[in-house]
This record gives structure tokens, sequence and C-alpha cells, in this order.
């Protein structure tokens, strides 16, 4: 009978998505429960939150983001607009569409989250190293480009 040993590459995959797994819930077990108990927000929330201030999007371009269907942004964002987070401005360059902006309060959470992350991360950069800490993050940038394409279907604006 024969041997059904992993390949190389089988092994290698899985050890990359444990290892993933293992990342992600380190930064999330630290970050979490900082993220509810002072801002009743979530590691998405946040991530969310940044990308609305760093980018200026349209609702189309989070849900690409995010990998959900266009009509599922509503949904992720009014929690925002009722918390005065996050405000609709009509884009200047089309009256039909509109983008996405932090408030003068959702900037102020978002600074106040940056410095507590900064704070929590601190201790596991500094065990990484400035090197290795830039060699993980090249290596999570690149493998972030190299995903598969969205499927028209989810990738409405």
């Amino acid at each position: 009978m024969a041997s059904s040993l992993p390949s190389d590459a089988t092994v290698l995959a899985t050890q990359l998505l444990e290892a993933h797994f293992r990342a992600r819930e380190a930064f999330t077990r630290s970050i979490t429960p900082v993220l509810l108990e002072k801002f009743d927000l979530d590691l998405r929330d946040y991530m969310i939150l940044r990308w609305i201030d760093q980018q200026h999007l349209t609702p189309g371009g989070l849900a690409r983001i995010l990998h959900v269907p266009g009509y599922a942004t509503s949904r992720l964002l009014d929690p925002f607009i009722k918390r005065h987070l996050v405000q609709r401005v009509v884009d200047p360059d089309d009256a039909r569409r509109y983008r996405l902006h932090l408030t003068d309060k959702g900037r102020t959470v978002i600074e106040t989250i940056n410095q507590e992350v900064t704070r929590l991360l601190t201790r596991m950069l500094n065990d990484l190293g400035p090197e290795r800490t830039e060699l993980l993050l090249e290596s999570l940038n690149t493998m972030a480009q190299l995903e598969a394409p969205l499927p028209a279907e989810l990738a409405t604006t």
C-alpha cells in the first residue's frame, strides 16, 4: 500500500496557514479587549475606520477591500454613522456618488486607538527587531498583493 505523505508544498502551505492563524490570534488577543472595553469596537471595525481615514473610500471601495457584496456595506457603515464616527460626503467629481470620511470624533477615536495599538504591539515588534519586522511587513504586503481577484458579482460599486 502506497504511503500518502504530504508533499513539500502541502507542508509549507499548511505551516504558513497555521503560522498566520497563530500570529493573527496573538494580535487579536492583545488588541481586541482594549478595543472593546475602551471604544466598543473590534479589530475589523478599527481597520475599517483606518481605511476610511486613509483613502476616503466609496462604499463600493470598502466592499472590495472587505470582500463583501456592495449591498452589505450599508449594514457595516450604519453603526459608525450612528455613533458619529463616519460621515457620507458627496463626491466632488460625481454628485451621484459619495465618499466616506471620518468625523472629528472618528478621527479622535482612531488617533487614540493608534496610540493604544502602538503601546500594545511595541513589545512584539521589539522582540522581532527592526530587520525582521521590516521583512515580515514586506512579505505580508507582497502576499496581500498576490490574492485572487474578487469575483465580479461581489465587486459591484
